[in-house]
């Protein structure tokens, strides 16, 4: 086994390891090959999983909230960790390519931009700003291969509801056959990005916002802050609503 850490190359580590797994036989025949291994030099190893070895206590401890419980910094902080939780949830997912996962961790990174915008006053505006611009960027490379799951699942949706005397021939694998393509490169693509020091810094940049002391607006009661921002931004909402309906053709005078 071979790793290396992005943000810390020099810390690569190799070891050898086997692992053992009954497929046929009774657990007899399991105790007999852990007892031949045993003998032949094989040690149980001390860490659950190979993730734990790799970090060697580099994991880091959750971010401590942000401000005094009730506060606006603290119940908005407690949302933004919960989507940025939810990005590392599904990232193994993601480079699974599990179904949804794209999805889902789209979402995540939506709500924290619209969040980090809403409640700009609750965090260094300099900072909210970067870190939005890289969650735009996480957001455009997760929606190329998301855009490509919608319009291969409306298709053959479209094509379930034909009569079956219309659809002759491959239609199918000729309509979707060059998303599914495409998709598999795109989700190439995003698994690169995963991979890289923009991803890794992004997160970082996650945690420092969750750890960073809360600003004056931060420590009002949320009760009280929270609900003004909220029309606030439903108030901004109308009024591109009431731009669009004008300006559409046919919309009022």
């Amino acid at each position: 086994v071979s790793t290396e850490l992005i943000a810390d190359p020099a810390a690569a580590q190799h070891w050898r390891e086997l692992e053992v797994e009954l497929v046929d036989g009774d657990r007899a025949l399991l105790r007999a090959v852990d007892k031949r291994l045993r003998r032949a030099g094989a040690a149980r190893s001390a860490d659950p999983a190979k993730i734990v070895r790799a970090l060697d206590g580099r994991w880091p401890d959750p971010p401590a909230p942000a401000g005094p419980p009730g506060s606006a910094a603290a119940v908005i902080g407690e949302y933004v960790r919960a989507q940025r939780d939810a990005i590392v949830e599904y990232d193994p997912r993601v480079r699974r390519d599990e179904p949804d996962a794209v999805h889902k961790m789209r979402v995540a990174t939506r709500r924290l931009r619209s969040t980090t915008k809403s409640y700009r006053p609750l965090w260094d505006r300099a900072a909210t700003d970067h870190l939005r611009a890289e969650l735009k960027w996480l957001a455009d490379v997760l929606g190329k291969v998301r855009d490509a799951e919608v319009m291969a699942a409306r298709l053959h949706r479209a094509l379930g509801e034909l009569p079956p005397e219309q659809v002759v021939g491959p239609v199918a694998n000729r309509l979707t056959g060059g998303l599914r393509a495409q998709g598999t490169k795109d989700h190439q693509a995003l698994v690169s990005a995963l991979n890289g020091r923009r991803y890794a810094a992004l997160l970082d940049e996650l945690d420092a916002l969750l750890a960073a002391a809360p600003t004056e607006k931060g420590l009002r009661p949320a009760r009280k802050f929270i609900p003004r921002r909220v029309r606030r931004t439903v108030g901004k909402v109308e009024q591109l609503l009431d731009t669009a309906e004008h300006d559409r053709p046919g919309g009022p005078p």
